[in-house]
């Protein structure tokens, strides 16, 4: 768990997925906690664990623990139409995250041309805001 910590306190990226009833959180790309669905509950269960995510200070996580009890505690539902709209907000939300990254991208690019920074210092400017705390 204090690896887990220390990752979320450094502000890696940190990912939900699915595949093949597989639910797993990722953080930097290396698999943090596995649980298994059915390929019906999945992506309900999925969309629930983007929310915890999205809403969450991972920053700012005390204990790892609490953020795995939060995902873990999610469950499936049968009210179809809860169901539904909650994976059709969830692929839209995705999407507007999407766009944003990509702007964000394009934003930083113009920075460091209008500044002239080298590739050097470019990384150095990524790295300091990847670890700065939230405020």
């Amino acid at each position: 768990m204090a690896e887990l910590e220390d990752r979320l306190r450094q502000k890696d990226s940190v990912e939900a997925s699915l595949e093949d009833g597989v639910l797993a959180l990722h953080i930097s790309g290396v698999e943090a906690l596995r649980a298994y669905v059915s390929k019906e509950e999945g992506p309900f269960v999925l969309a629930q664990w983007r929310h915890v995510l999205r809403s969450t200070n991972l920053a700012a996580v005390s204990e790892a623990r609490n953020l795995v009890k939060s995902l873990l505690q999610l469950r499936w539902s049968d009210n179809a139409t809860l169901r539904d709209q909650t994976n059709q907000l969830d692929a839209e939300i995705s999407l507007l995250e999407e766009e944003i990254l990509a702007t964000e991208t394009e934003l930083h690019e113009l920075l460091y041309d209008l500044y002239e920074l080298a590739a050097e210092d470019k990384a150095l400017v990524q790295k300091d805001w990847r670890t700065r705390p939230l405020t």
